[in-house]
């Protein structure tokens, strides 16, 4: 990795490597090893999922004394999500410093939230390695401390808020994607969630899921005063 992009990552996280070895095997994806007969990210991606379950759990346990272990467990698990850690790596720009082999590069490798995923783990593990528990937690928090106390949603993601709602008002609700565009590995889509013939709100994403997320998301932030799921016009 070249020394200026490293260099303004480590500004980026607020920590500089002891061992800089390690910052470059944690952005080595496997496809770039074999050619190059160096090793991958992978080893390090074991250790910093452990490491991240650890420091969110940790978080979570200290941070709500009176939520029992299912509603903690539910939170953990929508925090540590692929498209919760892929997004973070991309705040990072981590996919511009991932070494790939070519068929990943051509690809779109760096965009993949699968790769981005591990990326952003393995950093999670190296960060525990040159500088401990502390220093990764305190990187753990700093990404994800929004998630982890996102009250607005109830500790749920927005698609199970909106339809409980539904539920609760004996409305149905549904997803529809409306385009997909780009290449196939780069795709987007484009999500509407209605209600009747209601659009209730829209969301774009890189999966369908991503953007039925965002989709709900918007449908919540309108939802009135009084719990009710609907809006006074069309989109």
């Amino acid at each position: 990795m070249r020394t200026s992009r490293r260099a303004k990552l480590e500004k980026i996280i607020g920590y500089e490597f002891r061992d800089r070895s390690l910052l470059d095997t944690a952005l080595t994806h496997k496809s770039y090893c074999y050619p190059n007969k160096i090793g991958s990210n992978e080893r390090l991606e074991f250790l910093g999922d452990s490491v991240l379950q650890l420091c969110v759990g940790e978080y979570l346990y200290l941070k709500y004394p009176d939520k029992d272990e299912g509603l903690l467990t539910r939170i953990r698990s929508n925090t540590v999500q692929r498209d919760t850690l892929a997004h973070c790596a991309r705040l990072l720009k981590l996919g511009s410093l991932i070494k790939l082999g070519p068929s990943e590069r051509n690809t779109g490798g760096s965009d993949k939230d699968s790769i981005l995923e591990d990326a952003f783990e393995a950093l999670i593990g190296a960060l525990y390695l040159d500088g401990g528990l502390d220093v990764a937690r305190s990187f753990v928090i700093k990404c994800l401390e929004d998630v982890m106390c996102d009250k607005r949603s109830g500790f749920q993601d927005s698609k199970t808020r909106l339809q409980e709602l539904a539920q609760a008002q004996g409305a149905q609700i549904e997803y529809e994607c409306m385009t997909i565009e780009g290449p196939p590995h780069n795709r987007r889509f484009t999500v509407c969630v209605k209600k009747d013939d209601m659009v209730l709100g829209t969301g774009k994403g890189r999966t369908k899921k991503e953007a039925e997320l965002r989709a709900a998301r918007v449908a919540l932030a309108r939802n009135d005063e009084r719990g009710n799921v609907g809006v006074s016009k069309k989109d």
